[in-house]
């Protein structure tokens, strides 16, 4: 299980996220949504042990802040927003180094697997800094997925925390890197993902964190989190939310007119 407990975080001595209380268990997809600016990936960045902190993570019962590295890279995997890579390396080579934080370096062929996850086979050769902005974006998912390849291990659950996945991807790429983390969590893993599209959050999501300006606005099942009160509330704009019913897809327009 995943716990935050009255989280704080200043950045600069400006203070960014402020009493953060929520939690996420294994078998589900949480997705973290909220304008610009309300501190998203640095919450997924304090989940992870990546900035410091006031307040408590754990992480399958483990204090985040007082693991060693090796602890933590057993059991969760993060693909950030950006990655940049000063050295020319293969597709294949990118993939391979989750292998060196993760417990699979035994299955020879998990990184060709991997690759073939994110829809990318024909690419393994080819240099990573050729690739488009959302190729790179999958590599770098396949690269996370190799390191905890089993969503259950010996020590419990696995994590994935994935920092805008879909952000530069077209629709039909979003709706594979999507079903990918949906199957991780339900076969027993967790997900946590930083998330802007509010549509696929509903439909992949089990549970959501809405922030805005720092704070936590609402936790809980989308149906609960996404209503017109909200999100114009967090959004600072007009916002209606409609779903049809027969099929239970949310329509989210950005705003309402006037």
């Amino acid at each position: 299980m995943l716990l935050v407990e009255d989280l704080c975080v200043a950045l600069n001595r400006r203070p960014v996220l402020r009493g953060i209380s929520l939690s996420a268990r294994p078998g589900t997809l949480t997705a973290i949504v909220g304008p610009n600016g309300s501190g998203k990936t640095t919450l997924l960045r304090a989940m992870t042990g990546e900035v410091a902190y006031q307040g408590k993570v754990t992480l399958n019962g483990l204090d985040v802040a007082r693991a060693k590295a090796w602890q933590l890279a057993a059991i969760r995997a993060v693909m950030a927003q950006e990655t940049q890579l000063a050295f020319p390396f293969s597709v294949l080579e990118v993939i391979r180094l989750g292998l060196t934080s993760g417990q699979n370096a035994e299955v020879r062929d998990l990184p060709q697997r991997a690759l073939a996850e994110v829809g990318l086979t024909p690419h393994a050769s080819r240099n990573y800094q050729d690739l488009s902005g959302g190729e790179r974006q999958r590599v770098q998912l396949a690269r996370a997925l190799v390191q905890v390849w089993h969503p259950v291990a010996a020590g419990g659950a696995r994590w994935l925390f994935l920092d805008e996945p879909v952000a530069s991807l077209d629709l039909g790429h979003q709706l594979q890197v999507m079903r990918l983390a949906r199957r991780f969590a339900d076969a027993g893993g967790g997900v946590v993902a930083v998330m802007h599209d509010l549509n696929l959050s509903a439909m992949f999501a089990d549970r959501l964190a809405l922030l805005a300006e720092g704070g936590l606005v609402a936790a809980g099942a989308p149906e609960n989190v996404l209503t017109d009160a909200l999100l114009s509330s967090a959004y600072g704009c007009a916002i209606r939310t409609n779903a049809l019913p027969s099929q239970g897809t949310w329509l989210l327009p950005q705003a309402v007119a006037g």
